[in-house]
């Protein structure tokens, strides 16, 4: 969870974000302040979403989407059929977003694409909507 996160950060931060050595005498609340200052100019408010936003964008980076725009660019050296995408359209059919509990708000997250495109473990997902036609043309 976020207070997990924030709770044991100078030990996780590091990790999460591949760093050689642990962030010594500088607390979570300012190191998150910090980089979402400096990275991440969201407006602030008092939702759960608001409030959580700017740490879900950092390890997003972090963990996802540079290491994926790096590979599809190492990999279009070697093959002009690479294709890479970064979903934005919110969904209801979310299936880590059932597990973890979490409202259309939170979506898209890790394989939400994967509903556009086929049935989830037997749930219908967003298949026949425009985006979802238009993933398939590109598959």
């Amino acid at each position: 969870t976020v207070d997990q996160i924030i709770k044991n950060w100078t030990a996780l931060a590091p990790k999460l974000m591949q760093l050689s050595s642990p962030f010594e005498n500088i607390t979570a609340d300012q190191m998150t302040a910090n980089i979402a200052l400096k990275y991440y100019n969201h407006p602030r408010d008092e939702t759960d979403l608001g409030k959580n936003q700017p740490l879900m964008d950092i390890f997003s980076d972090v963990t996802f989407i540079s290491p994926d725009q790096k590979s599809a660019e190492l990999m279009s050296k070697y093959s002009r059929l690479v294709f890479n995408y970064h979903l934005t359209q919110q969904t209801e059919h979310s299936l880590l977003g059932k597990v973890l509990k979490l409202g259309q708000e939170y979506t898209p997250i890790h394989g939400d694409d994967l509903g556009f495109l086929m049935d989830v473990f037997g749930q219908k997902g967003d298949q026949g909507s425009s985006l979802s036609n238009h993933m398939v043309k590109y598959w």
